[in-house]
């Protein structure tokens, strides 16, 4: 995974990684209102960069009932 940084909110890790010409936004943690804006951010495309497809990847941190 490259290009990972801490959320601003504490429990909610987001990662970017890319596999072909695929953009993967990998999120681990707790999503909730309270990380919408960080939510938003990753889901952007950065900067000048290329309209990529781009998927989210929320399988991690799974834990059963």
């Amino acid at each position: 995974m490259t290009d990972t940084h801490e959320a601003a909110q504490p429990g909610l890790s987001i990662g970017h990684e890319a596999i072909s010409d695929i953009r993967v936004v990998v999120l681990r943690g707790e999503i909730d209102h309270n990380n919408r804006d960080s939510l938003k951010e990753a889901a952007l495309r950065p900067e000048g960069a290329p309209t990529p497809r781009t998927v989210a990847d929320f399988r991690g941190d799974v834990h059963e009932l």
